[in-house]
């Protein structure tokens, strides 16, 4: 009996070993939940009902209930798609690849969090292709609008990202411009 129940726990403690080494591991959601007046939802372009999202980036949703006198509920959650077990596969190709995706993904949070807080909720963000030292990537974000009195409005972004002496730089294009970041939020109306 003690032989049997000593082969099951060595067995249970290599599977538990073996496990992060398979899965990619993520950070745990990100998550939010206000109140709203009707004012506020249509001024973040929202309305009853959920929106969800799933891209290279982020999947995840938000969802809007009413509430009583007038206030809604606004619920956000995300799950970030980061590989933050790019130490365990080593300094290998794969590994330099997966660190080159994580870093064009942070560079592009910013604008998509941006984008979201102006009502620009659809975003497909894609990686195009990947190597140790550049990834490009292309991103459609759509103003689908809510409310009848404006249109639904697409951007389209090229993003590259290049390390150079051991340091990742982001440029991004949009219509063949290349074009700053700050000049790239402004398109966020």
């Amino acid at each position: 009996m003690k032989k049997t129940i000593a082969k099951i726990l060595s067995l249970v403690v290599l599977a538990t070993m073996a496990i992060p080494n398979i899965a990619k591991a993520a950070p745990p959601p990100e998550t939010s939940e206000v109140i709203m007046t009707e004012e506020e939802l249509a001024s973040h372009n929202l309305s009853i009902g959920v929106i969800s999202w799933n891209d290279d980036i982020y999947s995840g949703e938000i969802t809007v209930q009413p509430l009583s006198n007038g206030k809604y509920s606004v619920k956000k959650e995300e799950f970030y798609k980061l590989n933050d077990m790019v130490g365990a596969f080593g300094n290998n190709t794969k590994a330099k690849k997966e660190a080159a995706k994580n870093a064009a993904k942070n560079d592009f949070r910013g604008i998509r969090s941006y984008a979201q807080s102006k009502g620009w909720w659809d975003c497909q963000w894609k990686i195009k292709s990947t190597s140790k030292t550049k990834v490009t990537a292309t991103a459609k974000i759509e103003f689908k609008s809510v409310t009848m009195d404006r249109n639904s409005q697409s951007i389209t972004i090229k993003q590259t990202t290049v390390k150079k002496n051991g340091k990742w730089t982001t440029t991004y294009t949009v219509n063949g411009k290349k074009t700053s970041v700050s000049a790239l939020k402004k398109l966020f109306v």
